[in-house]
Formats: structure tokens, sequence, C-alpha cells
């Protein structure tokens, strides 16, 4: 058989997996997530993501492009690791580290409503890796593997809300980079890279909503 029908393949394959666990947060595997080497055991977590927050809206609700920013991807070719910004001071970081803007995965809030929750940043020297986290999970994981907070990045909705779509969590225990994606291009190209899924952070608007 054809590479790119084995990729074609194994894309299918993995969005019906998404769709199968995206929604509960939960992996059949043991996680290499946030925390590689040092990562718990997730087979019974992250517990309850959808639950973080039972009063979340699941509704859409007015909003302006004031409301919003965007989320954006940078790449580093060197040490072949990705990172999600949605600040001002990430982007120019992320430009002196040597990072090369990618693409725009979405939109967050800039300000907290009803219903979401911090998108956090946070970073790993020895990796040398940058990780937003979205769930409390996540922000426990981070703790754990000797992450650093670093900034807030903005809000994402702990229910879907109308109009959003979610956000992906993928690691590569080769690379150590945690990969945060909303875009059919990123899922796919973490696929083809030998990124493993982790869980749905939460969810944000496509990247329309903000250009």
């Amino acid at each position: 058989m054809k590479s790119h029908q084995w990729t074609k393949i194994l894309w299918l394959a993995t969005l019906f997996f998404i769709a199968a666990c995206g929604e509960s947060t939960q992996t059949n595997q043991r996680s290499v997530s946030d925390s590689a080497a040092e990562a718990p055991d997730t087979e019974n977590a992250p517990e309850g993501f959808e639950d973080d927050n039972p009063d979340a809206i699941s509704t859409s609700f007015s909003l302006n492009g004031h409301d919003i920013k965007p989320l954006n991807l940078f790449w580093q070719p060197h040490r072949q690791h990705n990172f999600t910004s949605a600040t001002v001071v990430g982007h120019r970081s992320a430009f002196h580290a040597g990072y090369r803007f990618i693409r725009t995965e979405g939109c967050v809030l800039k300000h907290r409503r009803h219903g979401t929750r911090p998108l956090r940043l946070y970073w790993q020297p020895h990796r040398q890796d940058n990780f937003s986290s979205g769930t409390g999970v996540g922000d426990d994981t981070a703790r754990h593997a000797h992450y650093y907070g670093v900034r807030k990045q903005g809000y994402i909705f702990t229910n879907r809300v109308a109009g959003t779509v979610p956000l992906y969590l993928f690691w590569n225990p080769y690379r150590q980079d945690n990969f945060s994606t909303a875009t059919r291009v990123g899922i796919d190209s973490a696929v083809r890279s030998g990124y493993y899924f982790v869980r749905v952070q939460g969810y944000i608007f496509p990247p329309g909503r903000c250009r």
C-alpha cells in the first residue's frame, strides 16, 4: 500500500479515536503527556474534566472582536518544539528564541467569563519545553514535572459552546514536546510526526473569528 494511503488511514483512525475519547478526556493508554518520564498514570485520569465546572454554559452568547485574541502557533526547528502563544510578550519571546510563526490555531477570550478557565503557560528549562494547560490535571502534571508557571494566556471554555472547536493536546516523548492544536492541519501534523493524543483541553473559537 502506498505511503499516502497509510497516512490517510492513520489520520482517519486518529480522528475516530479523538471522537470516541475527546469528550471524556480519558486516554486508554498510559499517558506520556505533559511530564514524560514523570507522567502520572492517567488510565483513570483526567478525572471529570467536563465536570470541573458543572455550571459551564453550553449555549451561544454574544461577543465581539474586542473580547477575543488569536492563539498563535510557533515552531522551533532546531529543538523541534511547538509553542502556542496568545500574548504580545509570548510572540516576542518566540521570535527571540528562534521560533517561526506557523498559523493561528484559534481564538481565546481576553477576560474570564462564566464557564471558562485560564489557559496557562508553563516552561520546563531542562526540556526547553513550553506547555499551555487548560485543565486542572494539566496544571498538576506540569508542576509535578517541574514546569514553572509563566503567565495566563487567556481563557477557554470548559464545556462546548456553540461556534467553538476543541483544543487538543498532543505529546511527543522523543521530542519531549507538548503540542496544542485546534485545527485539522495541526492534528494531521501531530499524527504524522509521532505525537500521541492526550486530552481535550477545552474549547476555543476557530481562527476566522479573530483575524
